[in-house]
């Protein structure tokens, strides 16, 4: 089964150009695919209608997909030939989705546009969406996996002092476990921490998931500093 060429961000589209407003039944229509909260989906819609005034022949079909159900949408959509024309997909989606040949290589496009340069966005995070010199995705925004939020009730209720920045992973734990709540049989209620990101703590700790990210050759999880992490998370 063929599988259909997807392109990560919206590019290039500008050069379509503006006109005078174009009838429904004639506008060529593009379906960008990606999940987000509320607040996202508000910001991604305000955003799309405002570059819709300005390039009348595009109609853009907006598709969400809460995150947790993305991935498996997206893909079974794609072998089953209903294949979004752009798809959101942050880095660790990006890795699976790129090694399936969904994406459509970016460069020579980008060097037809002069009004556009991949060099104005965040070099490092472009780079991940960059293979043996080749673009597959444009960057949308950046953020942290790294943030630790709190309730703020939850420590005044237990007259705990907020986090500050001369927090270890030792006041982490020691915290976590206060705060932990447990009913008269000793079962857990509400966790005192929760992570899915145990990436954060190997890296955190020195260690690493592979030798090189580019070219890996090698798992790097049974080195001293990702041990370390890993039982930390544990």
């Amino acid at each position: 089964m063929k599988i259909a060429k997807i392109i990560l961000i919206f590019i290039f589209m500008g050069v379509l150009g503006c006109g005078q407003k174009t009838p429904k039944d004639s506008l060529q229509s593009v379906r960008f695919a990606f999940w987000g909260s509320p607040e996202e989906v508000q910001i991604i819609t305000q955003a799309i209608r405002g570059w819709q005034k300005k390039n009348p022949g595009i109609d853009v079909v907006l598709e969400h997909t809460p995150y947790g159900g993305y991935a498996s949408k997206i893909l079974t959509r794609i072998a089953g030939g209903d294949a979004p024309d752009i798809i959101a997909a942050e880095v660790g989606l990006f890795t699976n989705f790129w090694a399936k040949g969904v994406f459509l290589e970016l460069s020579s496009l980008i060097k037809q546009d002069e009004n556009f340069s991949i060099d104005r966005f965040f070099g490092p995070i472009a780079s991940h969406f960059t293979v043996d010199d080749k673009v597959y995705g444009i960057p949308r925004d950046v953020a942290p996996f790294a943030c630790v939020y709190y309730n703020k009730n939850i420590f005044d209720d237990n007259n705990i002092p907020y986090p500050n920045d001369d927090w270890n992973w030792d006041d982490l734990l020691d915290i976590a476990r206060q705060l932990t709540l447990r009913d008269a049989r000793g079962r857990v209620q509400r966790y005192g921490f929760y992570s899915w990101a145990w990436q954060n703590f190997v890296l955190s700790s020195g260690g690493s998931l592979v030798d090189d990210v580019k070219n890996p050759t090698k798992i790097n999880l049974d080195s001293q500093e990702s041990r370390e992490g890993l039982q930390f998370y544990a």
